[in-house]
């Protein structure tokens, strides 16, 4: 869940890049006052960011390609006793599920009204299937 109370997320806010790598790199379960939901927020913000820089269907590509690289190659990336735990690695997959439903699928739905279904059966303002 990345919408943690606001005093955690000002606590990953406030984070070094050190403290950054260690929270992501442990279990939760060998951190202090460190849930699954701040990996998860970590995760979102940084998502959330980037395709607001530039609201493109390109940006919420690359970014799931991305999360998926990373995710499927941990092991190979970060060395398998990295402790880049499954607790991360969950984290980063349910962060792309909210971002997708919250954050892609509007700007998808605003594009869809735009320029019509791809079976034509939706044409602009009218989003009532046909």
């Amino acid at each position: 869940m990345p919408f943690t109370k606001q005093e955690d997320r000002k606590k990953v806010d406030d984070m070094s890049h050190e403290q950054i790598q260690q929270m992501l790199s442990k279990c939760v379960d060998d951190l202090d006052n460190i849930a699954v939901g701040d990996k998860c927020y970590y995760f979102y913000k940084q998502m959330v960011t980037t395709f607001n820089n530039e609201r493109r269907w390109t940006v919420a590509h690359y970014t799931y390609e991305t999360m998926k690289f990373v995710i499927e190659n941990s092991h190979d990336l970060f060395g398998s006793g990295s402790g880049w735990a499954d607790d991360t690695r969950t984290a980063y997959d349910l962060a792309w599920q909210v971002f997708f439903a919250i954050q892609v699928m509007p700007y998808e739905l605003e594009k869809q009204a735009l320029n019509g279904d791809i079976n034509g059966d939706i044409k602009g303002d009218d989003l009532s299937v046909n």
